[in-house]
């Protein structure tokens, strides 16, 4: 979608005239003709997006409105209770670029935290015995702050069963109350509280990754262990518990996307709490491990290993260039200059790796997307020589002729190999973070900025969601001999400018 389409939109949803924005932001109002047209490219300053974004936002306040925004980014969360300032940031995103379902997903690793909630209401030891029913969405939510009640209350370790096989949209459409809950279940989790989650089925890709984002913080802790069912489910009848073996347990009950015709139980009866939980046990058993969590560079390091020792093709997001295409006497260099055992072996890993990944490149499509570091950046070494799992002191960095080196080494490696491509990235957002994607294996997600960490997903919907996500960057600029004559030529005046 370009962005006068988007800007049409908007301008649509909120009956906002061009003389009504040009005044609001302070430009010619044949300025946001010429935009809103398409006659004028999207503004390379990002200021003027930012301001169309703080005017715009206000004037979106019906729930016709919200929900009319909503379906148009992909995100469940933008309705009536969302605050303008977060409407404006989703509204900005949107405008600069295809801010799509994997950008909210990774963009929340490295997110800040949300706004506090206010506490929930005082715990109760135990949920009653008795049986209780809700209805709709709103007698859902209801169900939830009567089970947190119940939870804040609990002094033990204990562990939390969810299962669900609907979408979240009961829970994202009130920004507050799932502010509440996510806040909740932290602090639940901080006092050695075990989640395990069997994932809902992918029926909704939009609505499971904005899901993604509320089970973030949890999935963090530590104390999460996540799964999913490898075959389809149908998408008519809905159903999800939550329980909390020995003290209560609430089931949902619905038909399709008919969020007034849900029925909420919950019931602190030792019976049907034993018999759901035997439940939840037998669907854990046809389960597979959705995501796994990683802190510790030997388990780093293995999930290297396997990502590349996986025989399918492979395409990744790499700051600030890939270490697998740099020469093994760059390598050597840098592992001989080092006197930390650490990057010793980091060198060593892939000293070793390089011989099956040029027979890979021989047989199988191999993408590097990478963004070039600036010449002033480069002279005033202040660009790491590989991404930093963890900030260390030791850190090597690039010298201008080091750097020169690695980028002849790329050029040399995609003359040499057809299937190897190395795609420059221009995007504005920033890259905090390495996205891996092998097509017949895991994708790993690793987060620059402290703490690091490393999320693996084994998803097979999952992966090709991401990697569908990749492929969108590479084809933006076209993905044919044009491009990589030019990919070629851009590098090669980068060279020059090094070596001058």
């Amino acid at each position: 979608m370009q962005f006068c389409d988007k800007l049409d939109f908007l301008m649509k949803i909120s009956n906002t005239a061009n003389k009504e924005l040009a005044q609001g932001i302070a430009v010619d109002r044949s300025l946001v003709s010429l935009l809103r047209t398409g006659r004028r490219p999207r503004p390379r300053n990002l200021d003027h997006i930012h301001r169309i974004a703080r005017f715009l936002a206000p004037r979106i306040t019906t729930d016709f409105q919200r929900h009319a925004v909503a379906d148009m980014l992909g995100q469940i969360s933008i309705r009536s209770s969302l605050p303008t300032d977060m409407l404006v940031d989703a509204l900005e995103k949107w405008l600069i670029g295809d801010q799509d379902m994997v950008d909210h997903f990774v963009d929340s690793l490295t997110a800040p935290p949300a706004p506090t909630t206010p506490p929930l209401p005082q715990p109760q030891q135990s949920v009653s015995r008795d049986t209780r029913f809700f209805f709709g969405n709103e007698g859902r939510r209801e169900a939830m702050r009567y089970m947190a009640s119940m939870l804040n209350g609990l002094k033990d370790p204990c562990d939390i069963l969810v299962a669900s096989d609907g979408n979240m949209d009961w829970l994202l459409e009130d920004y507050d109350f799932s502010c509440e809950m996510r806040d909740g279940l932290v602090t639940a989790m901080d006092r050695e509280i075990t989640l395990y989650q069997i994932l809902p089925s992918m029926n909704f890709i939009n609505s499971y990754i904005e899901s993604l984002r509320f089970w973030l913080p949890m999935y963090t802790s530590g104390r999460a262990r996540v799964f999913y069912y490898p075959r389809l489910r149908d998408n008519l009848y809905r159903h999800s518990t939550i329980i909390v073996p020995g003290h209560a347990v609430n089931s949902v009950s619905g038909i399709g996307l008919q969020s007034t015709t849900q029925v909420s139980m919950v019931s602190g009866q030792p019976e049907l709490i034993n018999a759901y939980s035997a439940l939840f046990q037998n669907h854990l058993a046809l389960c597979r491990p959705a995501m796994e969590l990683h802190s510790s560079m030997s388990e780093y390091a293995a999930c290297y290993r396997d990502y590349f020792s996986r025989d399918g093709a492979i395409i990744q997001q790499v700051s600030p260039l890939p270490i697998t295409t740099m020469p093994p006497e760059l390598m050597r260099y840098y592992q001989d200059q080092s006197d930390s055992p650490f990057w010793k072996g980091i060198f060593q890993d892939f000293l070793d790796l390089l011989p099956t990944l040029h027979t890979r490149m021989k047989g199988r499509s191999y993408i590097d997307i990478a963004r070039l570091a600036s010449v002033r950046d480069i002279r005033a070494g202040t660009v790491p020589v590989v991404s930093p799992m963890q900030t260390r002191p030791d850190q090597p960095f690039y010298t201008p002729e080091t750097y020169a080196q690695h980028l002849k080494y790329i050029l040399y490696t995609m003359e040499t190999n057809e299937n190897y491509w190395f795609i420059p990235y221009h995007g504005e957002r920033r890259n905090d973070f390495n996205l891996f994607v092998n097509e017949s294996g895991p994708v790993l997600i690793v987060r620059l900025a402290p703490p690091t960490l490393m999320l693996e997903l084994h998803r097979p919907e999952m992966v090709q969601a991401f990697r569908e996500y990749l492929l969108r960057i590479v084809d933006k600029d076209g993905f044919d001999s044009t491009r990589r004559k030019k990919i070629v030529m851009e590098l090669s005046a980068l060279i020059r400018e090094l070596q001058s």
